[in-house]
């Protein structure tokens, strides 16, 4: 890949992952914010799984400079399109792409090279990311930035992560501070706390405000996967995010992998991100609630020890009185249901196969 004047030629190359399913208008707004990022030496991939809303022409559209976005956090930078677009289907993007796309990709400047992948169903946040994973991995780029498109970057956001994870070779990942787009001066996420008995992480700082509090580099126990840059050498470790999982859950589940396997786990805390959180399944709550209880479930017996699936069995029974009694209160018994069925697919073995035929019968 080309370096810009002057920048020096030992950073290392990363690529960078956006998941796109039925969100061009989030997806164009981030791929604009990374493009304009100032380290030196990246690629951005971007996976349409499954789309049915004319993503993929629209992010093509903004490729060559037809589609101009208007956003409040992102300028948008005529000058720096059209961008260099490589389009490969996902079997040729698992091996690495095609050699004659690849080579005009590494002679195109970092923001102006773009990888559009295309799947033909929604297969879920676990599967559809791993496209992009086994691409970055097949081409030998040494970390890979997760990126969900609903989160815009600052542009020195990707500097000061490799930075932290450069200087700090028993670190599978590093995350940055999550800030609500709604309210950029309060936090979603500082680092989180994994407590399997209660079958989920805890994010720090969750909607407090941000100041000196939450600055600095530390460990945490669980990174957050809407933004968060991995070293490659721990996604094969690892073998990529758990495809058993369709959609919640999946950056727990590999926060436990990396502890169980011995690597630790960090936020930069001066590096920052915005993301507009929950967009994805807004206008679709139960689905929301859905997926969260069956893959908590999953999450619970598939990384908690006996004592921790006990106690986190006990706890979301006696918890679930108390919940669903004040859901009925409040004319929500909708929820209720969707809760209920996802607890029942989970014992029933309907996992994220299942949730991919789903969504295949959708179209």
């Amino acid at each position: 890949m080309n370096h810009p004047l002057g920048a020096p030629a030992s950073l290392p190359q990363v690529a960078i992952v956006v998941l796109n399913w039925n969100g061009w208008n989030d997806t164009v707004e981030c791929l604009e914010a990374l493009q304009q990022l100032e380290y030196p030496d990246y690629r951005i991939i971007a996976i349409d799984n499954g789309s049915s809303d004319a993503s993929v022409a629209r992010i093509q559209q903004w490729a060559r400079g037809e589609l101009p976005v208007a956003s409040a956090l992102v300028h948008y930078d005529t000058s720096s399109k059209p961008v260099c677009l490589a389009e490969y289907t996902s079997v040729q993007a698992e091996v690495g792409g095609v050699a004659e796309l690849e080579a005009a990709l590494e002679r195109a400047p970092s923001g102006r090279a773009l990888v559009l992948v295309t799947i033909g169903t929604n297969q879920g946040f676990a599967a559809g990311n791993n496209v992009g994973l086994r691409y970055a991995l097949a081409c030998g780029f040494p970390y890979v930035l997760l990126v969900n498109n609903d989160v815009m970057v600052d542009r020195d956001v990707l500097s000061q992560l490799v930075s932290c994870l450069e200087g700090r070779p028993t670190w599978a990942g590093v995350a940055p501070k999550v800030l609500q787009r709604s309210d950029p001066g309060r936090v979603l996420y500082a680092g989180g706390t994994l407590r399997l008995w209660q079958a989920r992480a805890v994010h720090r700082g969750r909607f407090t405000p941000d100041g000196p509090r939450w600055c600095g580099t530390r460990t945490t126990e669980h990174l957050s996967a809407c933004c968060a840059l991995f070293r490659a050498g721990f996604l094969r470790d690892a073998g990529l995010l758990d495809e058993t999982f369709f959609f919640g859950q999946e950056d727990v589940a590999l926060s436990c992998v990396a502890r169980e396997r011995g690597w630790q786990l960090g936020v930069q805390l001066d590096a920052k991100v915005v993301h507009n959180e929950g967009r994805s399944l807004e206008s679709r709550p139960a689905a929301s609630v859905y997926y969260y209880a069956k893959y908590r479930l999953l999450l619970l017996t598939k990384h908690g020890s006996r004592l921790q699936v006990l106690v986190g069995f006990l706890f979301l029974g006696l918890s679930r009185l108390v919940k669903f009694a004040l859901a009925l209160l409040r004319g929500r018994s909708h929820l209720i249901k969707a809760e209920i069925r996802g607890y029942r697919d989970f014992f029933g073995g309907r996992l994220a196969e299942y949730d991919r035929e789903q969504a295949r019968a959708a179209g």
